[in-house]
């Protein structure tokens, strides 16, 4: 049997060679949402009027007419479905009399097939138009168990008499299919143009449903006008990447998602950023108008999870019938729980699906430092419950505050609808995405391409649709003297191409068109893995010539080059000076055993001998090493890259680190160094040192690292902490202090410089041995502690005695 849908596909699609529609029938488009759901048939305006998918232990067809199931001419795909939807060889295949003539249709080809008004006990495959009423749970435990469904029909006639607003969710149709993501819309298909598509089509970024949705978010938000978000806990972001998911909660930069929602089969959604909303007395209004759009007034009992006791209190004080549970069980109307585990995960997603209301919350920063090299879209448990409902928790956090409710207009920022805008701007159709909207789109597309995407024809689709767009818009050249703006539409182009690149997409074709492409083409995903051995006695940088692209500095070498490289207490000056006047390539080096700077070759020129810079950075690096509490010299020498265009800000951590070239002589004037400083490279090495197990995130990631920025120009270079940096001055502190107690000290204002205040004072008191004594027992131990102050507080006792 065909398990996956590119074997599905080619079931259903073998023999087939062209699509002979009636033109008297008038399809309408249908809509796919989740994980299981791929189009069969698309016409050339990208509407889907054949489908299929997976739910349960089967498997079902949708046409998006009934008449489609009676015409003769579709029989060689007629049956290929009923064979492909048969769980077993000689399963009983059976029609409902709305479909009777489809009998003769199947038996012409030699299928027994038998006329009745519902399924039957025994699984087959089971035909039946999109209008009955009567049998939908029949249907859906048909399927869910092993039945086959094949389903016609079309909603713009019902919705005509019922009000298109109703078509998605009240639609009989819609009823069963829509467990398995597909759903029947009130929008005409067009049959003028078709192709038989070789592999499985790409399903449409555009949303056509909003007006329903904009009714849901209307109802969340009934007689609210602020969120206030100050729970005690920080949030992350949210991503909203689904058809059928809508923004609820945005902060005051309008990107930024704190609540979301979303429809999923006959079921429903709420989601929030962080499980303290769930229970602060503050979010009471949203919170019961969550609970009566989830539960749709339908009398079944509210499940809240042990996890959540004090959402349980708050609803029972509110009259709302709830009860607090260790687990989901199947009588319940909605099931309140945080996003912690994934253990029942499936059991969840089958729940929504059939009609039952989802109340989650949690964010997925902490677990993003503590599993660092994984992905949170991908492996966060938070996130394997939520994906296919079209909704994902990133890693990013968001400044708690009190946020109005936004007009409809505003509250609208949605990833597919941005990603469609920005294909139509790229691609000059149009298109019409503020440029607010580029960094967002940046950030949310390279968390969605994080989301596994292998056998999902959603993600694969959003992964081909990129590949193409990327291709036929070419990459920007960057330059010093056409460098790219982050909040720009570029930017987003090489983030999107990045990202992509990184998900194991084939990006071989993205940059062939076009001569000014900044990034190498030889980007290629291998299906298998290659051992291969690795002589890598040739180290260090090298330039060539005829690579087709153009890098930062617009220079090139004379073929392969050997980029010049002193190595402190290896390169002999004379070495280096041979080296620096040969050298053509754009880049040099200056390494110790614990750091490399790659810096223009310009920059070097007018340094005669290079080794009291490197003994000046070995000492500042052994200083560096020596807070920390790590081992000197360091295991893996530290980077710092300078270049035209960096991904974030003037300089960033990691490796390896990155400035601006304009930053170069921070790094290697000696007399600079020695009477100015270089608190920002000393920085970005302080980020690589701390360890999510000392910090309290995220109020103290910007401040920490300066610890090792005041403590290298006190003890290295003889700066004093006033005048290593403005904001250090006395005078700047205490007026910092004041104004931090006057508003009542609260924790969201409690970082930066504020934060670094609290270190700055208990090391004036203790000394630094301390802190290299705390951090030397973290570097010890597997485990961290969840909070900072613990450690704080064991800290001050233990130097008190």
């Amino acid at each position: 049997m065909a398990t996956t849908p590119d074997a599905a596909f080619e079931a259903l699609m073998n023999g087939v060679t062209s699509w002979d529609l009636p033109k008297e029938f008038t399809p309408n488009e249908l809509l796919l949402i989740g994980e299981a759901a791929f189009p069969v048939m698309v016409n050339d305006k990208g509407q889907v009027l054949i489908a299929a998918s997976f739910y349960g232990q089967s498997r079902l067809v949708v046409l998006s007419h009934e008449g489609y199931l009676l015409h003769a001419g579709l029989a060689p795909f007629l049956l290929n479905a009923v064979s492909w939807l048969c769980p077993s060889p000689g399963a009983p295949i059976a029609v409902h009399s709305s479909l009777a003539s489809l009998v003769n249709i199947l038996g012409d080809s030699g299928v027994k097939t038998v006329v009745q008004p519902e399924p039957g006990e025994a699984l087959g495959v089971f035909c039946i138009d999109a209008y009955n009423d009567t049998l939908t749970e029949k249907l859906v435990q048909f399927v869910k168990h092993g039945g086959g469904l094949l389903i016609g029909g079309q909603a713009c006639n019902w919705a005509s008499q019922q009000g298109s607003d109703k078509v998605l969710f009240s639609f009989p149709g819609n009823q069963v299919t829509s467990v398995a993501g597909v759903y029947f819309t009130d929008v005409y298909g067009d049959i003028n143009r078709f192709k038989v598509s070789k592999k499985v089509p790409k399903i449409p970024l555009h949303i056509r449903c909003w007006e329903e949705l904009r009714r849901d978010q209307e109802q969340l938000l009934d007689g609210i006008s602020m969120l206030d978000i100050r729970t005690g806990g920080v949030p992350s972001q949210l991503l909203v990447h689904g058809s059928l998911a809508f923004p609820v909660g945005l902060d005051n930069s309008f990107l930024s998602c704190f609540l979301a929602a979303a429809r999923y089969g006959c079921g429903r959604v709420v989601l929030a950023a962080h499980e303290a909303m769930l229970c602060a007395p503050k979010m009471e209004p949203f919170l019961l108008n969550a609970i009566r759009w989830l539960s749709r007034d339908q009398g079944k009992t509210i499940g809240v999870n042990k996890s959540l006791k004090n959402l349980n209190s708050l609803l029972l004080k509110h009259g709302v019938k709830c009860s607090l549970e260790s687990h989901l069980t199947s009588d319940m109307g909605v099931y309140c729980c945080v996003a912690y585990s994934d253990q029942d995960a499936k059991k969840i997603q089958e729940f929504v699906a059939e009609g039952g209301g989802l109340l989650i919350g949690g964010q997925s920063w902490w677990w993003a430092s503590q599993n660092q090299g994984s992905s949170a879209l991908r492996s966060f448990p938070g996130n394997v419950v939520l994906n296919p409902f079209g909704l994902s928790i990133l890693p990013q956090t968001i400044s708690p505050g009190c946020f109005p409710v936004l007009p409809i207009d505003i509250r609208n920022y949605h990833f597919r609808r941005a990603l469609s805008e920005f294909q139509a701007m790229v691609n000059h159709k149009g298109g019409n995405l503020e440029k607010k909207y580029f960094g967002k789109l940046g950030v949310d597309g390279a968390g969605f391409l994080q989301i596994p995407a292998k056998g999902v024809p959603a993600y694969i689709s959003v992964h081909r649709i990129l590949r193409k767009m990327l291709r036929q818009a070419g990459l920007p050249a960057v330059s010093k003297n056409n460098p790219v703006s982050s909040q720009s539409c570029e930017a987003a182009l090489l983030c999107l191409a990045t990202e992509l690149a990184h998900s194991g997409t084939d990006c071989s074709q993205i940059a062939h068109n076009h001569g000014t492409q900044t990034c190498s083409s030889d980007l290629c995903s291998s299906e298998h893995p290659i051992t291969v051995e690795i002589n890598g006695t040739n180290t260090g940088m090298k330039w060539a010539e005829n690579a087709q692209s153009i890098l930062g500095l617009g220079e090139r070498g004379n073929g392969w080059q050997v980029l010049c490289c002193l190595f402190l207490g290896k390169t002999s000056l004379e070495e280096w000076k041979s080296c620096m006047q040969k050298n053509l390539g754009p880049w040099g080096e200056l390494a110790t055993d614990s750091v490399i700077l790659t810096v223009p070759t310009e920059s070097l020129k007018n340094l005669e001998d290079p080794a009291p810079l490197l003994q000046l950075w070995d000492e500042i690096m052994k200083a560096v090493a020596k807070l920390a509490a790590q081992p000197f010299p360091f295991e893996r020498p530290e980077r710092i890259v300078t270049d035209v265009q960096i991904s974030n800000g003037w300089m960033h951590s990691g490796y390896p680190i990155m400035c601006h070239v304009e930053s170069v002589q921070e790094l290697v004037s000696l007399a600079d160094i020695r009477s100015k400083g270089l608190w920002g490279p000393i920085h970005e090495l302080g980020h690589n040192q701390q360890r999510s197990g000392w910090e309290f995130r995220p109020h103290t990631t910007e401040a920490t690292c300066n610890l090792w920025s005041v403590y290298v120009h006190e003890t290295v270079l003889g700066i004093p902490r006033a005048q290593a940096h403005p904001q250090l001055k006395p005078e700047e502190r205490e007026k910092r202090i004041k104004e931090h107690l006057q508003k009542g000290a609260p924790l969201s204002d409690w970082k930066v410089w504020t934060a670094l205040e609290t270190y700055l004072q208990l090391q004036e008191v203790f000394g630094w041995e301390p802190f290299m004594n705390l951090f030397a027992e973290y570097q010890c131990i597997g485990l961290f502690p969840l909070i900072l102050l613990v450690s704080l507080g064991s800290f001050l006792a233990h130097e008190k005695h």
